[in-house]
């Protein structure tokens, strides 16, 4: 459905999100976004692909087009070269617009991670909002992919999403997917626990010491790795290329439902003005340019939508008396700088600030925790594969011996400098944690003393020219 020159200069003065959405906004009753395989899900799938048959017709120039929605998240290639193809060289309301909305997906240029879930619950709403547009159908809701969900569906691509000969569903068909993915094959094979729900432990929203946050972690592990799984270097594994995939919608409508999860769990937001007051602008179903404030996301009740159904969240543990003086820094316990990896096992030494001694697992205080803290990620080129982690993974480990020294997995989802523009060789600062204190607890204190040691493994054979690299890795105790 183009939106017509004379229209969208009408329309394209700025309006706050709470006036449009009194306006313009959802029903009062609760719509609900369906998992899915299931049959509410996959009847909405097939308007899904429908929409978005559509919106590939339509003019690029168009608020309403694939690609103007594809573009709000990243653009493969320069943006003022792509302004140009796309518009011209003359003015227009249009190109303003993209010019404003274009490239602004949070976090991955360097701006504060915890933009990350409510820019994309922004965007999920408003991409949302355009295909009812585009339908004519109020009832559409976007269903959502639970690829951690047990059972035989599990980290498997929904089938609407591979059957490139159906006359209706064959525009969710994308031929460039990862080897497997559109033949059934779980995205997860060979990598158990990548699609874990670890996160929803986080009792943060935000950083904490050397504790990432239920955002950062969510971004850096599940939702990166999803990327990666399905896509390469041109499709879901990359950035500028992520939102031309269908399928990328309801990997962040599953996103958002895990945030929206965490906080019916009893956790909170933050509250600070400067992450409440930060806007965005973005289209709505008429062309309409909408600024959207953070303090209006936060809760899905207001936005009149829920889910069918939410994931059970860890209770929070008690809060503890608190200690008087500052909180106790993290310790650093051991580190190495400048890592290079390669396509095969790279065998990581850490230096110590006392040589020789062992990770104590009981402190002054009462049980010590650990994690392996990663910044700086950085790489040339998507690796196309995860790395999994290893403290001191004895040589010519067995697969079973593996798994008991394994940290977790480290994907480079985000970590293509070059590609966003920051700079050929640019480090993105992404801050990576995982929690080993159950791993030096099961290990014991004579597997990890003297020598400390980390084993980054390639999960698969990755692309030549990634040349992946860690500003520092370090192991640091709180």
């Amino acid at each position: 459905m183009p939106v017509s020159r004379r229209d969208f200069v009408r329309a394209s003065a700025a309006i706050p999100f709470a006036t449009w959405f009194n306006q313009y906004g959802f029903a009062q009753t609760a719509a609900v976004r369906f998992e899915v395989t299931t049959p509410q899900g996959q009847a909405m799938v097939k308007k899904y692909a429908t929409a978005v048959a559509k919106m590939m017709a339509t003019p690029k120039t168009s608020p309403l087009s694939w690609t103007f929605q594809w573009y709000t998240h990243f653009i493969p290639t320069p943006k003022p070269a792509t302004l140009t193809t796309v518009f011209g060289a003359s003015p227009s309301p249009q190109r303003s617009l993209a010019n404003e909305m274009w490239n602004t997906c949070q976090s991955h240029m360097g701006q504060p991670e915890d933009y990350f879930l409510p820019w994309h619950r922004m965007y999920v709403l408003f991409f949302e909002s355009i295909i009812r547009a585009v339908l004519a159908d109020d009832s559409f809701t976007l269903p959502y992919w639970n690829y951690s969900v047990s059972g035989a569906a599990h980290g498997v691509l929904p089938v609407a999403f591979h059957s490139a000969s159906d006359p209706i569903l064959k525009s969710l068909f994308l031929a460039n997917r990862n080897s497997g993915v559109n033949s059934g094959v779980p995205i997860d094979k060979g990598q158990p626990g990548i699609l874990g729900l670890d996160s929803l432990a986080q009792t943060t929203y935000s950083p904490s010491g050397p504790k990432p946050g239920f955002c950062s972690d969510l971004d850096s592990k599940l939702h990166g790795a999803v990327h990666v799984s399905v896509g390469n270097s041109s499709n879901m594994g990359s950035i500028p290329s992520a939102a031309g995939d269908p399928i990328f919608w309801m990997h962040h409508c599953n996103i958002d439902r895990l945030w929206a999860s965490w906080n019916k769990g009893g956790n909170p937001n933050p509250k600070g003005s400067t992450f409440l007051s930060k806007t965005f602008v973005f289209a709505d179903h008429t062309g309409k340019r909408v600024v959207a404030k953070i303090g209006d996301f936060l809760d899905i009740a207001p936005l009149h939508y829920t889910y069918d159904r939410f994931e059970p969240v860890p209770a929070r543990p008690p809060v503890a008396h608190a200690i008087p003086g500052p909180p106790k820094p993290a310790a650093t316990v051991a580190s190495a700088t400048a890592v290079s990896l390669a396509p095969r096992a790279v065998r990581v030494p850490l230096s110590k600030p006392i040589r020789g001694a062992a990770i104590p697992q009981q402190g002054a205080g009462g049980p010590v925790s650990y994690y392996v803290v990663i910044e700086g990620l950085n790489v040339d080129r998507q690796p196309g594969v995860l790395y999994n982690l290893y403290l001191n993974l004895p040589e010519a480990a067995s697969d079973a011996t593996s798994a008991s020294h394994l940290i977790g997995s480290l994907n480079f989802f985000g970590s293509m400098s070059h590609e966003m523009g920051v700079g050929t060789h640019a480090t993105i600062n992404r801050f990576v944690s995982f929690d080993i204190t159950p791993l030096v607890q099961r290990l014991g204190t004579q597997a990890v003393s003297g020598d400390l040691h980390v084993t980054v493994a390639p999960a698969g054979t990755p692309q030549n020219e990634a040349q992946p690299k860690l500003a520092s890795l370090k192991i640091v105790s709180a």
